[in-house]
């Protein structure tokens, strides 16, 4: 291959790499979006009680918190049969 040809190619990587947005979102085979966002805000708040009041929490603890909350939700989600999938957007 020429130089050129190396150059254009390269180049054209990346502007398509630049073009895209990789984000995860929660699925379940037949299951409508609408339905996965509903059922992502009821583990959201069930983790949020299951956590406790973050009332009088230091700023360690806040954050330690919040990662007890996410990890009760996704724990939630996986129990009702949703798996978490990566997804690429092309802009």
């Amino acid at each position: 291959m020429s130089y050129r040809l190396l150059c254009a190619l390269a180049l054209s990587v990346i502007a398509l790499g630049g073009c895209t947005e990789t984000k995860k979102e929660w699925r379940k085979d037949g299951v409508p979006k609408d339905v996965v966002k509903r059922q992502k805000a009821l583990c959201d708040y069930k983790a949020e009680l299951d956590a406790g009041s973050p009332a009088g929490l230091s700023g360690d603890a806040k954050e330690s918190r919040k990662g007890q909350v996410a990890k009760f939700s996704s724990l939630c989600m996986s129990a009702n049969g949703y798996k978490e999938e990566e997804i690429t957007e092309y802009k």
